[in-house]
């Protein structure tokens, strides 16, 4: 395990992060909370400094659901390296580096998750981890917020895990419910990556160009139900 060497970063959601693994044990893990444009940029130069790219087995890219700047920003770094010294990219979504975060931080092989897309907008999903996969046991749907409460209320009990991020702090309306405000980094697009090309690399791996951005962002003008059909067009 430690000699795979991936760069991973991750945007979609404050702070943005990079986790360089260089193999026989050395790492490089920086943070910001900077603007992508600049502060991304900046630890992406560090990185360079740390260890060459070109000695890379491949990259992660965080490909959201997040915001659609900085989601975009990452993408488009991660691709570039790719592309440069010809290395595959495993593309993770928020919701999977959620779930294994989940594993890691709350021995849980089972979580819901929940991204706040928009101030009444919820995209939920529920996985299965272990350190060999990563498997999800409902389908992505959305959901307003309100609606969110009465369908998690209905169908899990209390204490159920439900791990969730947000461009606001959906757990302030939450405290009967076990939920765990997080937001993912590039530790944890990492750790998604290293399952995927350990169990099934030829299935994970793509090339630069197969790849591309996923939920990142939804039309802002768009209804709760205009909404729904772009989520369902886009499965």
């Amino acid at each position: 395990m430690d000699e795979f060497r991936v760069l991973s970063l991750s945007s979609s959601f404050s702070p943005s992060s990079l986790y360089l693994s260089c193999g026989n044990g050395k790492r490089f893990y920086r943070s910001t909370t900077d603007h992508p444009s600049s502060g991304l940029l900046r630890i992406m130069e560090e990185s360079r400094k740390f260890m060459c790219h070109c000695t890379l087995d491949c990259v992660a890219i965080d490909v959201g659901p997040g915001g659609f700047t900085s989601t975009r920003l990452a993408f488009s770094l991660a691709v570039g390296v790719a592309s440069s010294f010809n290395v595959p990219v495993i593309p993770v979504l928020s919701m999977e580096a959620l779930a294994v975060k989940a594993l890691d931080e709350k021995k849980s092989s089972s979580v819901l998750i929940s991204l706040l897309l928009k101030p009444d907008l919820v995209l939920v999903s529920s996985y299965e981890v272990d350190f060999s996969s990563i498997k999800e046991i409902l389908s992505k749907r959305i959901m307003s917020k309100d609606g969110f409460r009465l369908w998690f209320e209905e169908n899990y009990s209390p204490g159920s895990l439900l791990y969730g991020s947000g461009f606001l702090l959906i757990c302030d309306d939450y405290d009967d419910i076990c939920f765990h405000t997080e937001n993912h980094t590039a530790l944890d697009i990492y750790s998604v990556a290293k399952i995927r090309f350990y169990n099934s690399a030829s299935e994970n791996c793509y090339r630069a160009r197969e790849i591309c951005v996923d939920y990142a962002t939804l039309p802002s003008a768009l209804t709760l139900e205009e909404q729904i059909n772009f989520m369902q067009r886009k499965s």
